[in-house]
């Protein structure tokens, strides 16, 4: 009778896996819309950002190179109001509402998407 470990070895030979606490990396891919909502937050970080310049410019720059998870979700709830109301705003408008809503556990209002206050 094979023991735990020698099956668990099997099927790491089989996957090809030689090294099972080895991870995989995956490669993050930006959709289009995360690209225009970064493309969007950058033109507006170099017209209007002001001391939050760079903030605008390092969530710009996560979003158009695919790194949307959790760092970004960390450092988004991390800005002020008013840069956190801005990307929110901007990624809503690109992504979906719905999107923006589930990822940050807000909720967007409609007028804020019209420009609206």
């Amino acid at each position: 009778m094979k023991t735990f470990l020698q099956l668990k070895e099997e099927l790491n030979s089989v996957d090809g896996n030689e090294n099972p606490n080895e991870s995989v990396k995956l490669d993050e891919v930006a959709t289009p819309a995360m690209k225009k909502a970064g493309n969007e937050l950058n033109a507006y970080a170099k017209k209007s950002g002001g001391i939050d310049k760079a903030d605008f410019m390092k969530a710009a720059d996560m979003l158009t190179s695919g790194k949307a998870g959790t760092p970004f979700i960390k450092f988004v709830n991390g800005q002020d109001t008013e840069v956190f109301e801005k990307i929110i705003t901007v990624m809503s408008k690109h992504m979906g509402r719905q999107t923006v809503e589930k990822m940050f556990k807000v909720k967007v209002r409609i007028m804020n998407l019209l420009g609206r206050s």
